[in-house]
């Protein structure tokens, strides 16, 4: 009898959960990774801290029905992070009211990029999303993160305003 291959070229997509406190010291890393890409780009705006995050940040989205961070796990390690919460606008004279959810970070492991890691998560939150029956999904991206802009254009964000600055002398 011929054995057959379960080996496949292609990664298996990660399994996506919601993070719980045993996770801290991974999710740890991937905040410092992520953290470290920023101050690398921007050492004007971004300074190291250590922990990345505080354990009561991370266990503050344990239970938590208007804020949510999930993590990618790949095999036995964490892939990824994102986390997010639910944003309501006030009717206001010009303003429409609405509610929306807004995605704080997300973080792709460098050793699992191009895997699939951040579009599964973003899944992720646009599901969860829907449940809530919550349309629409924002988010903020630096500009000097091509990479990450290009990100999600793919996955049908579009720009909504520019946020610019002045370096006075």
């Amino acid at each position: 009898m011929e054995k057959l291959s379960l080996e496949s070229n292609e990664a298996m997509p990660p399994v996506i959960r919601n993070v719980i406190s045993e996770d801290y010291t991974a999710v740890c890393r991937l905040f410092e990774e992520g953290d470290a890409f920023h101050r690398d780009a921007l050492p004007n705006l971004f300074r190291q801290v250590l922990p990345p995050r505080a354990k009561e940040f991370v266990e503050g989205f344990i239970g938590n029905d208007n804020a949510q961070m999930r993590v990618a796990v790949s095999g036995t390690e964490l892939s990824g992070l994102v986390h997010f919460h639910v944003v309501t606008i006030a009717d206001r004279p010009i303003m429409v009211s609405r509610t929306y959810i807004m995605v704080d970070t997300l973080i792709v492991g460098k050793n699992y990029r191009h895997q699939g890691v951040g579009q599964t998560l973003m899944h992720s939150v646009h599901q969860w999303a829907k449940t809530k029956g919550i349309p629409e999904i924002e988010l903020n991206v630096y500009a000097f993160n091509q990479a990450a802009i290009d990100f999600y254009k793919n996955l049908g964000y579009e720009t909504l305003y520019y946020r610019m600055k002045a370096r006075l002398r």
